[in-house]
């Protein structure tokens, strides 16, 4: 079965010894790998077996010698110890008590039935599976057998590591600092350490596997504003809009004014009369919300919201645009000033002098960010 997404427990684990047959042959593979390595990072002292080994450490896959049509993917699973006792889901899962070898585990005999040397679906012509039958049968002896397990056993452990290898989100669950991590920094432009450094500092950390899980949108150039928008509202669950080419004045230094006399000074190519410009290219406001009263504290100036928002957009649309954030309070949220000993109301903010219910969404908070100046 196409299994869901969840944590490794118990009681999966027992689904799996128990009914194997409803698990796909990759998925049961990865549950027993998740299982092993589980239990090993729960002893300290034997950290032996790197994530990519455990597989062909622990498992043994062994041939079909069904010669009926294979109803499932995997015929049969047995986990067994050390002296080859059977082992219950229970002490597969469980965490190893202080001194006991995690390795006392033997192994865990898994059967596919869409692969390996015999069987309706084996490499082998069917006369080597009815031959070998027939020894096992009435001689007892099972060593032919075994020693052609030898090759399944390889095969399929390369053919598991091959299916695994291209699909990153699998590599993240047990190589994440070495193989997973690295690759998506390294998509984003941000490989080095001292690269990451300034969205780790202070509060509103940005921490490394959210730059890796929007690794294309920081490599995107030019950044749009539809494309910014709904990264923005996906990392602060919240809603963002964004409104563009916001006009505002700006003066002009002492030494960049034109002057009657001087040379370089054409009308119409680079003179300009005044001491101040009009630009509509330089800055953007950002619209949030509605939020709810304790959401819309946490976008304060100097918050930790507030801090995440200024480092998400010097990564993504960098520090050349200067940004005013507008905090829209939600209707049902606006409520009256009151004088008490808690609580810390912020007049004007989240709170205003009313008789009466507000009517609509109140924006009346309004500051500007400098992406990491």
């Amino acid at each position: 079965m196409q299994t869901p997404q969840r944590r490794i427990d118990p009681a999966v684990a027992d689904r799996l010894l128990r009914e194997p047959y409803r698990f796909e042959f990759f998925q049961a593979v990865r549950l027993l790998e998740l299982v092993l390595l589980k239990r090993q990072e729960r002893d300290v002292h034997h950290r032996l077996v790197p994530g990519e080994r455990m597989v062909p450490r622990w498992l043994r896959f062994r041939s079909s010698m069904s010669l009926a049509f294979p109803p499932s993917e995997i015929e049969a699973l047995a986990v067994r110890d050390a002296v080859g006792q059977l082992v219950s889901s229970a002490e597969l899962c469980e965490p190893p008590v202080q001194g006991e070898d995690v390795h006392g585990l033997g192994r865990i005999e898994l059967t596919p039935a869409s692969f390996g040397m015999l069987g309706v679906s084996g490499a082998l012509p069917i006369v080597y599976t009815e031959m070998l039958m027939r020894r096992e049968q009435h001689l007892r002896d099972s060593s032919a057998r075994a020693f052609l397990d030898v090759f399944t056993n390889r095969a399929t452990a390369l053919f598991y590591a091959a299916w695994r290898k291209y699909r990153l989100p699998l590599h993240y669950e047990h190589e994440r600092s070495r193989a997973y991590l690295p690759v998506l920094l390294s998509m984003a432009g941000l490989e080095h350490t001292a690269q990451r450094d300034p969205l780790t500092d202070g509060t509103g950390t940005v921490f490394d596997e959210t730059v890796a899980g929007y690794a294309a949108a920081v490599r995107h150039r030019p950044m749009s504003a539809a494309y910014l928008q709904r990264v923005l509202s996906d990392y602060f669950r919240s809603n963002i809009r964004i409104e563009q080419f916001l006009g505002k004045w700006y003066d002009m230094p002492e030494q960049q004014r034109s002057r009657l006399g001087e040379g370089n000074v054409s009308l119409g190519q680079n003179a300009m009369a005044g001491e101040r410009i009009w630009q509509r290219d330089l800055r953007i406001r950002l619209w949030i919300g509605p939020l709810k009263r304790s959401a819309l504290r946490e976008f304060f100036p100097g918050r930790a919201h507030a801090k995440a928002l200024e480092k998400m957009l010097a990564l993504l649309a960098g520090v050349t645009c200067e940004y005013e954030v507008r905090l829209i309070l939600a209707r049902e949220e606006v409520a009256a000033v009151q004088l008490s000993d808690g609580g810390g109301s912020h007049l004007g903010w989240d709170s205003f002098i009313a008789t009466g219910e507000a009517e609509s969404d109140r924006s009346d908070t309004q500051y500007e960010l400098q992406p990491l100046q």
